[in-house]
């Protein structure tokens, strides 16, 4: 079995998956189909989400829920500089951690079941953007399950049993145009107040408490010889608690210009401009939110088997707590 999840994994991720390439995704649930249809001797459900493939493996409604994305946030090309590769027992490749790795795992572990009438595999592929158009999919599905397992790897291999949330902001400068040389004291710069604010956002995160407050893509003017009249910055903003994420929501109305001459709007919302809304929220620890007592022995009983536990601090994406 391990030379075969290799060679899988190989025709995975020699595959390259970009998230907004919508060709790549196709080609990528295309090999998916391939590897699964020889696993399980059944082809999947194929539809789609926003023109992005959503695959099935398994029955409709299944009480176990496995749940994975195929696509990945390194661009086409990344192959090239980051080529498929196993050193001294270690895979290295794009999208091998996040999270092609777990999509082949999840297929074999289902191909070795003595039955499978009560596990499924779904498959997006819009989760590195926030899952705007398959959230209400997987939604769906996961309402009908007794249990959802996300087979996305973890540090250390631990357990996840909880998640931060996730908000996205989009702050937007508008300044005043002028010539670089001739008269910039007649412009305002949108670049100056951007440095600004990023600054200033580096300064409202809290890791005590396992707030992240980030400032991601930037992009200010259009020509060389140009005061810049418009600028934006995307915000990552993670909290492992509710009230921290409304307080971290309150405090984004620092985000300003500082540049009286610069006017600047912030939007709350997801990757893919839905504004006004959180684009993941927290997930408590189990049990008290997902699973009653008995399924969370169940689901330790393996992970002690194996060495692993589910006891770790949150990492930057999700937590990984006891009950």
């Amino acid at each position: 079995m391990h030379d075969l999840m290799l060679a899988d994994l190989e025709r995975l991720i020699c595959c390259e998956s970009p998230s907004s390439d919508l060709d790549a995704l196709h080609r990528c649930a295309d090999v998916l189909t391939g590897i699964g249809t020889t696993r399980l001797g059944q082809a999947p459900v194929r539809t789609e989400a926003g023109g992005r493939p959503v695959l099935r493996f398994g029955p409709a409604d299944p009480a176990v829920l496995l749940l994975g994305h195929l696509d990945t946030v390194h661009p086409i090309g990344t192959l090239e500089q980051t080529p498929y590769r196993v050193i001294d027992g270690r895979v290295y490749g794009p999208g091998v951690f996040d999270m092609k790795l777990g999509l082949v795992q999840a297929l074999h572990a289902m191909a070795a079941c003595a039955s499978r009438d009560d596990v499924g595999l779904l498959v997006t592929a819009d989760e590195e953007l926030g899952s705007p158009a398959s959230r209400t999919v997987i939604e769906a599905a996961a309402a009908k399950a007794r249990a959802v397992l996300v087979l996305e790897a973890s540090v250390d291999g631990k357990l996840k049993t909880a998640r931060k949330g996730v908000s996205t902001y989009d702050l937007r400068f508008t300044g005043r145009a002028a010539h670089a040389g001739l008269e910039p004291e007649k412009g305002a710069n949108t670049s100056l107040a951007l440095a600004q604010a990023i600054l200033a956002i580096s300064d409202l995160a809290d890791t005590s408490v396992g707030t992240t407050v980030t400032p991601t893509v930037a992009r200010s003017g259009v020509t060389i010889n140009t005061v810049p009249d418009t600028a934006s910055l995307a915000i990552d903003g993670r909290a492992a608690s509710k009230d921290e994420q409304d307080g971290w929501t309150r405090r984004s109305g620092r985000c300003r210009a500082r540049s009286t001459a610069c006017r600047s709007r912030c939007w709350v919302g997801s990757i893919a401009r839905h504004w006004k809304r959180v684009c993941r929220p927290i997930f408590s620890p189990w049990p008290r939110r997902w699973l009653p007592n008995s399924d969370c022995r169940r689901w330790r009983a393996p992970m002690s088997v194996v060495g692993r536990t589910a006891t770790s601090p949150p990492d930057s994406g999700s937590r990984r707590l006891t009950d």
